[in-house]
């Protein structure tokens, strides 16, 4: 085998870095067809076969520096790359960020996790949902649940943890509520006063169908809070005709302008301006 050119190498590297954070923004963006996706993404792989041909010697030279990056898109491009390996050497290697990680860290550790293909880091991520630390049991559940792989088991129990990190991930990333969940548990979390758990809650109920939740998301219309820029949106794209008149009511309030802004403009209505104009500067 010829000698490893690190300098192109490098330049893989590079390449798939810059790549992975346009496949990531043409992901959410309107102004790319899903054929242009394609592409992008043919490019992203094309490097990333490069340098999982490179073996360990790359690994330790570029891709496990860069799991130490201050920024999301370095660290989900390198953990990626390792994972393309299927080697048992870089799962750990990418799992023993996960763990010990900073939230950039784990937050791009586990982008790659929830894309790869190998079906082992299904097993690892499982067994940390009884980790000591809080925010690796999420971390681990959303991966899981990105992947299409909590079960239903672990979801509903995880309704009832003391964590509300816990309960808002199981509200936040799993598919509807079965309507058994919907008759017992998701009452009670309309009025949890742990926060996030309300809003997670509404927008869980909302997206299952429960009467229940559009009578909170009312409820938290007129209360305020950090969640009310949703309920103005759900009110406006779902709600009755009655709750155009509340939006409109509460637009020209000014610790309501934001949310009335937002929720007038998604309804196409000219009463949306005030709000925007209440909020310049």
């Amino acid at each position: 085998m010829p000698p490893l050119r690190m300098d192109v190498l490098t330049q893989h590297f590079n390449e798939a870095e810059f790549l992975w954070s346009q496949w990531e923004r043409a992901l959410c963006s309107p102004d790319f067809e899903l054929s242009e996706l394609g592409e992008l993404e043919e490019r992203l792989l094309a490097h990333v076969d490069g340098l999982v041909l490179g073996g360990p010697h790359v690994a330790n030279e570029l891709l496990l520096p860069a799991l130490e990056a201050d920024t999301v898109d370095p660290v989900a491009s390198a953990a990626f790359v390792l994972l393309s390996a299927n080697e048992a050497w870089a799962l750990g290697e990418v799992l023993d960020v996960f763990d010990k990680g900073d939230d950039v860290q784990r937050a791009g550790v586990g982008r790659a996790l929830g894309l790869c293909g190998q079906e082992e880091v299904e097993a690892a991520l499982r067994q940390r949902l009884s980790a000591e630390e809080v925010a690796l049991r999420v971390a681990a559940f959303r991966v899981l649940a990105f992947r299409g792989a909590v079960p239903v088991e672990t979801q509903v129990a995880w309704l009832y943890r003391d964590e509300p990190a816990q309960v808002i991930a199981a509200l936040e990333d799993t598919p509807p509520l079965r309507k058994d969940i919907v008759q017992s548990v998701l009452p009670q979390l309309l009025v949890d006063p742990r926060p996030g758990v309300r809003d997670a809650a509404i927008l869980a109920g909302l997206g299952s169908g429960a009467r229940a939740a559009w009578t909170a998301c009312r409820k938290a219309l007129e209360q305020g809070g950090k969640g009310r820029v949703a309920c103005w949106l759900a009110l406006a794209l779902g709600g009755e005709s009655q709750d155009l008149e509340r939006l409109v009511a509460l637009s020209g309030r000014e610790d309501r302008a934001r949310g009335g802004a937002v929720g007038l403009g998604v309804l196409g209505t000219g009463h949306g301006r005030g709000g925007v104009s209440g909020l310049d500067g």
